[in-house]
């Protein structure tokens, strides 16, 4: 009798398990640069990894795909579940001629059922040699690129820096550090090197003649009087932070025009800018140093009062440390503006 109604039972079971199979996924492509070939690379060079993948259920379940290969674990960004293709990965860049590294990836639907795809090998192969281009210093306020294939250059200055797209003969004002040295440097590209000890770094203090004094400035016992001596009208803004460069004060300059602003700080900030607000291209900045040891004159007809930040005193340290922090970020600004244009 038990063996009667087991039979019944274990038929049904069988028909439940044939009519659902388990969910699989499927790699449908992978690539690396486009190509499904094994390849030649070098130290330092960046790969766009490709691949699409499919469900084979109905209705698809979830398809995950995680990465294989030697590479794992060696090569940045090729570790764990992948993120969605495309993935830029990088060859380390201390990887020796010869070196090998396998990708591959493993797709799983619903964490069942894993389908590998075909691994590709990349072997790291010796860059070419190339001469490293001098960059040199033609007049106190200029500096020459030289325009030459498979190199980059860039600036830095304070704690910031940036790539610089242009190259030829091109003014120091433009990558603003006003008294603080500023490097420039050149790199090869990926695949290229430059002879052992050659030059790539060069330094130079932008000299204060570089920077044409359009906005005069001038205290006046507690208050500051700022003079535009350009034909066109500019944009001012007043800081008083040496952190945020939040302004405290706005105001447009016409041509010719003088305003006097109220300060109780020791020491104010200003950028003057050509346009109708701080956004346009930078034409100066500075600090004033004003006077708090004073009585200002009956009837002062000042703007309104920039306060002083919190904690803020007479510190020459702390001064010193907002125009450099500040010159870092106007130039920041500056040579991102500088390279839009020419673009």
């Amino acid at each position: 009798m038990r063996r009667i109604v087991l039979l019944p039972i274990l038929a049904l079971l069988a028909v439940f398990f044939i009519a659902s199979p388990a969910s699989a996924a499927t790699v449908d492509s992978f690539t690396i640069d486009g190509s499904v070939d094994d390849q030649e690379v070098f130290a330092g060079q960046s790969l766009e990894i490709d691949w699409t993948v499919s469900s084979d259920a109905d209705p698809a379940g979830v398809v995950e795909v995680e990465a294989t290969g030697t590479a794992t674990g060696t090569v940045d960004n090729w570790e764990g579940v992948l993120p969605g293709a495309p993935v830029t990965v990088n060859v380390p860049d201390d990887a020796e001629v010869g070196d090998t590294f396998t990708f591959g990836i493993n797709a799983f639907e619903d964490g069942q059922e894993d389908d590998l795809s075909d691994e590709i090998t990349v072997t790291v192969i010796a860059p070419t040699e190339i001469p490293a281009p001098q960059i040199t210093f033609p007049t106190p306020c200029t500096v020459a690129l030289p325009d030459v294939e498979n190199v980059n250059y860039g600036v830095g200055f304070g704690n910031s820096g940036s790539s610089i797209e242009q190259t030829g003969t091109l003014n120091l004002a433009d990558f603003y550090n006003r008294g603080f040295e500023t490097t420039f440097g050149v790199n090869p590209n990926a695949g290229f090197a430059f002879p052992e000890g050659a030059q790539t770094t060069f330094p130079v203090v932008v000299s204060e003649d570089c920077f044409p004094e359009v906005i005069e400035t001038q205290s006046v016992c507690k208050t500051v009087e700022f003079t535009n001596t350009t034909e066109n009208a500019v944009f001012i803004g007043i800081f008083s932070d040496n952190e945020n460069f939040e302004s405290d004060d706005e105001f447009a300059l016409a041509a010719g025009e003088t305003r006097t602003v109220d300060s109780e700080r020791d020491r104010v900030f200003f950028t003057a800018n050509d346009g109708e607000d701080l956004n346009g291209e930078l034409i100066q900045a500075g600090y004033v140093d004003v006077d708090q040891d004073c009585t200002p004159a009956a009837g002062n007809t000042a703007h309104p009062t920039v306060a002083p930040a919190a904690g803020a005193g007479d510190d020459s340290t702390a001064g010193a440390t907002g125009v450099l922090a500040l010159a870092a970020l106007i130039g920041t600004g500056l040579l991102a503006l500088r390279q839009h244009r020419a673009a």
